[in-house]
């Protein structure tokens, strides 16, 4: 039964109640002081119900409503136990009966929707007049089945009819009265002392329902702590969902720069895949030039193979005409170095080796015997600052030599090419250097003379280090006076005597290179420089005519090259100084005044060498420093290709050695190490 205003109503009405007692507030109203119905289930109650019931609605023992019967129907009249009256019970109506119930703390907790035992001690004695059927709450002494349903909402209550037709009519309201009542109005008595044992057993029935109500309770309690962990996780779920949904947009992020980064990789192994294939390319391509290599040097080991006597002094290379062609591109104009009187030089690749070729004019063309004999006198002649012969083509008269990257004398001192200019210190250098050529050459047995020294036959190599070219040319053109004399004249260093006489002598070479002296120290063209600077110390202007784009002359270094200069280009041979006593002692001091400059700027700037850390061959610091037999310190490699030229001189003071033997010198070379750490 989940309606109970209904259910009331129907009881009502299927046993003709007349009388009952109800409570007039549910629990949400209890605490308060109420002049009026407010439950829903006791109005519905007071509506519904059959007019002939008077009901007393009742709240914390006040009666606060009353419903009447309808005029014609039958009142019921309460009739009360024969040992009381109402003037004993000393109320006047039963609505002045403060009825307290028997047990307050189980009303306290089970007054909503449950049923209340109510009693009165004085009642217990009363019996009831008369007897009807009744409705009996949860009687055991029936035999019948009582059922306390609890729910959230309530409890429910099954009311059975009792077997025994004698026993009393008791209808139970909401707070737990039962009340007798008689169809004809007759006054019925309770009879109380019958009734302690039914109501004994509905207290015990009524502690047991309150047990279980609070043991319902309890799983109620356990069950919304439950619910209060479930929404707590909940929220917690939700809390997390809301975060990761937080981390998509940074994940997404992350996946795309992911995606970038495998696009770039991709694009990178395409890169280092297509770099693959190119090395591959270069693999083959230096396979095949590996196997040009290995055929030229089966080739050159097959030159050597030729009998001794052919090969006797002649260069290592001898090329064919088409060898030449090739390795200066069918002599390409991009290959051009320079051309002159006595042939045009290009710049040709034999194999991994960078050459100079000279290509002889053809006015000067001798025979291939001639032209072989004059190469095997050239190729005799070895000194550091001598250009090396490494080869010949007899098929077209040319002159293989070494490389030398940095162009001419000549080149420089014009500073053509946007070359800087050379120091001083190094002019004072070159200087030295030519001159110990030319003391080599004029003390050769028989003395050798270029007869063709002029600043653009002086190059410069690794360093600036310079080297005398075109060595021997002139003997390989025709051996005819009047055209040697012609070609010679066009020469602006040529020496006055020979223009004169034809004859070339070791004072030739001299003049020459006073006027390259003038050139070194003015920079001016070398076509009349002579007169210049005569005319220059004759008027006492001789700083007018240095060239400042060497930096700061110092006075005494500028007038004894001047005077050195002017001395070697007299126009007399026999007043023109000699080289090995008097020209090379004064450079060497000047030289050693350039060493001292360059040591006080090395305090400065901490990093020029020491003079003792350089070669005075190739005037760079020592790799392999060897003691030779005059006592002086050379390059290793450039006091032994001295040596094996033929020479058993010094570099240095010209006199015959002793001994060919070199001995290291570690101690030098030491120094040189522990000077080099510091930078």
């Amino acid at each position: 039964m989940n309606d109970v205003p209904r259910g009331i109503v129907k009881l009502i009405r299927q046993y003709d109640i007349k009388c009952l007692v109800m409570g007039a507030a549910s629990g949400t109203y209890e605490s308060k002081f109420l002049t009026e119905l407010k439950s829903k289930k006791a109005l519905s109650v007071c509506e519904e119900s059959p007019p002939s019931c008077l009901i007393w609605f009742v709240s914390k023992g006040r009666l606060i409503h009353t419903r009447g019967c309808a005029e014609g129907q039958d009142r019921v009249e309460v009739t009360y136990p024969v040992r009381f009256t109402r003037s004993d019970l000393g109320v006047s109506n039963v609505a002045d009966l403060n009825v307290t119930p028997v047990m307050n703390k189980q009303r306290s907790a089970t007054e909503k929707n449950s049923t209340i035992n109510f009693g009165i001690e004085p009642w217990r004695t009363w019996k009831p007049v008369r007897s009807r059927p009744s409705l009996s709450l949860n009687s055991s002494k029936n035999g019948a089945s009582d059922d306390f349903n609890s729910s959230k909402n309530g409890a429910s209550v099954d009311f059975n009819s009792s077997k025994d037709e004698a026993s009393d009519d008791c209808i139970s309201s909401k707070n737990g009265a039962v009340f007798n009542s008689s169809k004809d109005g007759a006054s019925d008595d309770f009879n109380l002392p019958a009734s302690l044992p039914e109501a004994g057993e509905f207290e015990s029935l009524w502690a047991a329902e309150v047990k279980r109500k609070r043991e319902l309770e309890e799983i109620l309690a356990q069950t919304i702590n439950e619910v209060e962990r479930m929404k707590k996780e909940n929220t917690e779920s939700v809390t997390q969902i809301q975060l990761v949904r937080a981390t998509v947009p940074e994940l997404e992020s992350q996946l795309a720069e992911s995606r970038d980064e495998v696009e770039e990789s991709e694009e990178e192994m395409i890169t280092a895949v297509e770099l693959l294939i190119s090395f591959k390319g270069k693999r083959d391509h230096m396979r095949e030039e590996y196997g040009k290599a290995v055929r030229e040097i089966h080739k050159l080991r097959s030159l050597v193979k030729r009998p001794v006597s052919i090969l006797k002094g002649l260069p290592s290379l001898t090329l064919t005409f088409k060898e030449i062609s090739e390795a200066t591109q069918s002599f390409s104009p991009a290959t051009k170095i320079g051309e002159g009187r006595n042939g045009t030089v290009y710049r040709g690749l034999l194999g991994h080796m960078i050459v100079a070729i000279k290509m002889l004019p053809d006015y000067g063309a001798t025979g291939h015997l001639r032209f072989q004999q004059e190469a095997e006198w050239i190729s005799k002649v070895r000194h550091p600052h001598l250009v090396t012969l490494v080869g010949i083509c007899p098929d077209s008269m040319a002159l293989i030599y070494e490389y030398l990257e940095n162009g001419s004398l000549e080149d420089r001192l014009v500073c053509r090419g946007k070359s800087p200019p050379l120091s001083w210190q190094t002019r004072i250098r070159i200087a030295s250097e030519i001159c110990s050529v030319l003391i080599f050459l004029s003390s050769s047995k028989p003395p050798i003379i270029h007869g063709n020294l002029s600043p653009s036959n002086v190059l410069l190599g690794a360093n600036l280090v310079s080297k005398i070219s075109d060595l021997g040319v002139s003997r390989l053109i025709q051996n005819n006076s009047e055209i040697s004399r012609n070609t010679n004249l066009a020469a602006e260093c040529a020496d006055p005597e020979f223009r004169e006489t034809g004859e070339l002598t070791p004072q030739s070479d001299t003049y020459s290179f006073g006027v390259i002296l003038l050139h070194l120290l003015t920079g001016r063209p070398i076509s009349g420089v002579v007169k210049m600077v005569t005319c220059a110390v004759e008027k006492g202007n001789v700083e007018l005519v240095v060239d400042a784009s060497a930096g700061n002359w110092p006075a005494e270094v500028t007038e004894q090259l001047l005077y050195i200069a002017l001395r070697c280009c007299e126009k007399n041979g026999s007043d023109r100084p000699d080289l090995a006593s008097e020209v090379l002692i004064a450079l060497h001091e000047m030289r050693n005044s350039c060493m001292a400059s360059m040591s006080s700027g090395a305090s400065k700037t901490g990093r020029r060498p020491p003079p003792h850390f350089v070669c005075p061959i190739y005037q760079d610091v020592f790799e392999d420093p060897k003691i030779a037999a005059d006592g002086y310190t050379y390059e290793g490699e450039a006091i032994e290709g001295w040596l094996n030229s033929g020479h058993n001189t010094s570099p240095m003071t010209n006199l015959k050695l002793d001994h060919c033997s070199l001995i290291p010198n570690y101690a030098l070379h030491n120094a040189i190490q522990e000077w080099q750490q510091k930078f």
